[in-house]
Parts: structure tokens; sequence; C-alpha cells
């Protein structure tokens, strides 16, 4: 493994879920109760794209086949 790109995230980090296409990543914060979405480009570097705010503590995150749904 070689490390290409670091980015902060919310507060307590428990799961990481990456799109087939290596093209988005999501990153689910247990008690931030966050889910970051960042963009990655063709380089590797991450760019956060959004921070989503969940009614719940985040313990796993599922990408759907259709890359549309988590």
């Amino acid at each position: 493994l070689q490390l290409v790109s670091q980015s902060p995230v919310s507060k307590y980090p428990t799961f990481i879920a990456v799109g087939s296409d290596g093209r988005q990543a999501y990153v689910g914060s247990l008690w931030s109760r966050k889910v970051d979405v960042f963009a990655v480009d063709s380089g590797g570097k991450l760019i956060l794209s959004q921070s989503l705010d969940t009614a719940f503590p985040v313990r796993r995150l599922l990408l759907m086949p259709d890359g549309r749904h988590l």
C-alpha cells in the first residue's frame, strides 16, 4: 500500500466505502452522526464534496450495486 492522499473527516470515523469506479469515497462517523462524501481525482487526491448529517450513529456503510444508494 502507498499513501496517496489524506483529508480530515468528521470525529469518530468507523467505516469507509469506495464506489466501484473508485471515484467516490464515503466515511461514516459514529458519534458525530455524519457521512463525509469525497470525490477522488485521477491522481488519487481526496476532495470533500459534502458532509451529511444522519439521525443515527453510523457504524457501517453499504454502497448498493447501482452506485447510487448508500
